[in-house]
Formats: structure tokens, C-alpha cells, sequence
């Protein structure tokens, strides 16, 4: 048995510098790739079936260099993307044409609308309105498989999903402009562009967007169903009075939706909004003129991302739940009520976390390379402080 003692500010001081070792390297890949768009040290094996799924999530932070105590406290945004590959295949028709069941499911929707709705600020694509500072995690889709029990239950997912070879887990508190980069780098590192079907998916977030017209422009964009899901139910249950007419009109919205007329959803979403008339300027945030407005402005920018159908033939997923799912990793690391981060700090964090959940090798291959760049003292060993 070992005598030695690690305290704990020897070991945040090991795990910052280890993040920020990852931090640099990154940053060197991205900028040899900017020169010469070629990939550090890229997969032998083209995969069948890409996907980019993006995500940001919420942290807090305080200033650096303050006295002893918490000072500055705000939150803060970092980026997430998750790099999946599948083997997946086309099938000739839709394998899931009906409405998930725990789409259907009242208690589960309302949920999944309350939790995200509150999660972030939202950017004009989705909403002026500032997000409250008290953020919860991201929400399970995962739901009573009896719609009518008001028993909690285990239930497979609302469709099944394809199954992931490889994923790649990318985390930062960088802007979206360098963090496009950094995702597109790493792309480039796991021959995505190559693959014969390609795909991006990530919410109507306008930054999201952005990044895929400049890095991902031959994939297929996809808008993620589950925060469709709620644009259409706050809107269908704040236009009528009676909560049995607002779910009524939600059941037709959201099966319009699944089954891949999004013109037959924003007509509806228009004629509503024609009924309750135009919002005005300054309308309260939980004005129903206002979020039945929100919601044909969210449908009718995303038109071209809603073909699911479509998606699901070719074997392609239509939610983000592999991303949600990841960033609620990060966050049992980086996320609670008593943590606040110096950026770089929670930059550091981010990146070894990152490298800790990615497959393929990728944490492996930096403790193999660690020597190089620091001193023979520090031994790579898998520290759960990652």
C-alpha cells in the first residue's frame, strides 16, 4: 500500500492542468486544420452513418482573482456536440409512422414543456424573452408506457434508437464561431464528411444553424423533435380555454408533425394566431397571443428540417436525446447549486470530461502522449476528477 497523500488542492491543481493540456491541443488541431483542412491523425474507417448532434448547457461562473467567497456569480452557456457514427441501414418505408405513446402522454409532455422552457435564455429564433437563472437539467424523454396509468414505469424509448459504434464528446465554453471549428475539426478527424449519409440535428437555436450552414452544409439538418414537441403544446394549450379542446388541438399539431407535413402544423399555428390576433409589443411572456406567435415563427423557420419520415428511413435519429443524455454527464461534474467556476477553470473541466466519456481511444491516446509535453513526474493515471 501506498503512503502517499494527494490533498485535495494538489489534485484540482493535477485535473486543471490536465484540462488545460487538452484545452492547447485542441486548439492546435483546429488551427492546423484551419491552415490546411486536413485532420490530425484521422480513423482509418469511413463510417456508414454520421451524425452531429450540438447542444449548449448552463454553468455557473465567478470572477477570478477575487478575495476569499463567492464574487461576480452569473451563468454561463458551454457548447456540446456528440460525434456518433452508426451501422445502421435505409428502410424502403417509414418503420415508425404512428405518435410515440409517451408523446401522447400528458403529464410527460406538460413536463418536458415545463423543464425545457425554463432550461435557457433563447436566441430571437426561438424567443426574446431572458430565461429565468434558476436552470434545471435536461429532461428525460422516457415516459409511462400506459398513457391512461398514472403509475411511474420503465418504458423503452418513444422509438428505438440506432444503435452508436462510436461517439465523440466535445465540451467548451469557447463562442460559437471557434467551437463550429472545433466540432468541424473533429469531423474532419473521423471521416464524417466521407460517410454516404450524413446528418446534423440540434434545436431551432440560431448559433446551431449558423454552425451548420459554415461546417456542415452537405448533412442533413434535422430539427430536434422533442423541443418541437413543446413549441406546439405550449401553443395549442395557451390558445384554447378548456385544457380538453388545448390538448386536442396539441394531438393534431404534433401527429401533423411526426408524420411529415410541417405546412399542415404552421397552417393550423397561423389560423390560431389569426383567431387570438397579433401580440403586442410589449406582451407578458405568458400572453397566449404571444407563444402561439413564438411557435408559428419556430415552425416556419425550421420548415426544411422536419421531413422525420424521411429521417427515419434513412435510419437517421430525429431527437437529441444522445446529447441530453451526455450533457447530464457533464453536469454531474460541473453543475450543482455550491459550484462556481472560474472560466478557464471550467474550461479545463469541460475538456477532461470530455476526453474521459468519448470513445475510440481518445483518453487513452492522450495519457500515451502526455509525456511528451510535461514531466516524467505526472503519471497518467485515470483520476476521477475528470
Amino acid at each position: 500500500m501506498s503512503d502517499l497523500v494527494v490533498t485535495e488542492d494538489e489534485l484540482r491543481n493535477l485535473t486543471e492542468r490536465a484540462g488545460r493540456e487538452l484545452c492547447t491541443m485542441a486548439d492546435e488541431q483546429v488551427a492546423t486544420y484551419k491552415e490546411t483542412r486536413r485532420p490530425t491523425q484521422p480513423v482509418a474507417q469511413v463510417p456508414k452513418t454520421a451524425v452531429v448532434l450540438v447542444d449548449d448547457g448552463r454553468a455557473q461562473i465567478r470572477n477570478e482573482g477575487e478575495e476569499r467567497g463567492i464574487h461576480g456569480h452569473s451563468w454561463t452557456a458551454p457548447k456540446y456536440a456528440s460525434l456518433e457514427s452508426y451501422d445502421n441501414h435505409e428502410s424502403p418505408k417509414d418503420p415508425h409512422p404512428e405518435v410515440p405513446a409517451a408523446f401522447l402522454h400528458k403529464d410527460h409532455v406538460r413536463e418536458l414543456t415545463d423543464q425545457i422552457h425554463n432550461l435557457k435564455p433563447r436566441t430571437p429564433l426561438e424567443s426574446p424573452e431572458k430565461a429565468p437563472e434558476k436552470a434545471t437539467d435536461k429532461p428525460s424523454v422516457e415516459a409511462p408506457e400506459n398513457p391512461k396509468s398514472d403509475k411511474p414505469a420503465e418504458a423503452p424509448h418513444p422509438h428505438p434508437r440506432p444503435p452508436v459504434l462510436e461517439r465523440t464528446c466535445l465540451a467548451s465554453t469557447m463562442n460559437s464561431e471557434d467551437f463550429g471549428y472545433r466540432v468541424s475539426a473533429e469531423a474532419a478527424r473521423r471521416r464524417f464528411y466521407e460517410a454516404p449519409r450524413r446528418a446534423f440535428v440540434a434545436d431551432g437555436e440560431r448559433s446551431n444553424w449558423t454552425m451548420f450552414s459554415m461546417h456542415f452544409p452537405g448533412f442533413t439538418p434535422i430539427l430536434d423533435f422533442i423541443h418541437l414537441l413543446t413549441y406546439l403544446h405550449s401553443a395549442a394549450m395557451a390558445s384554447r380555454k378548456a385544457a380538453a379542446d388545448g390538448w386536442e388541438l396539441y394531438v393534431r399539431l404534433v401527429t401533423h408533425a411526426w408524420q411529415g407535413r410541417p405546412l399542415e402544423v404552421l397552417k393550423l399555428l397561423v389560423m390560431e394566431s389569426e383567431r387570438l390576433g397579433s401580440p403586442p409589443e410589449k406582451a407578458n411572456q405568458n400572453d397566449p397571443r404571444r407563444i402561439v406567435a413564438q411557435a408559428s415563427g419556430y415552425v416556419k423557420n425550421n420548415l426544411t428540417r422536419m421531413d422525420y419520415p424521411q429521417y427515419r428511413k434513412l435510419g437517421l435519429p430525429v431527437t437529441s436525446c444522445h446529447i441530453e443524455s451526455m450533457i447530464k454527464r457533464f453536469n454531474w461534474r460541473v453543475k450543482a447549486s455550491d459550484k462556481f467556476w472560474v472560466v478557464g477553470g471550467l474550461d479545463a473541466v469541460l475538456h477532461l470530461r470530455a476526453a474521459w466519456l468519448s470513445e475510440g481511444g481518445v483518453w487513452q491516446r492522450y495519457w500515451e502522449g502526455r509525456p511528451q509535453r510535461v514531466a516524467a513526474s505526472y503519471r497518467p493515471y485515470r483520476s476521477r476528477a475528470g
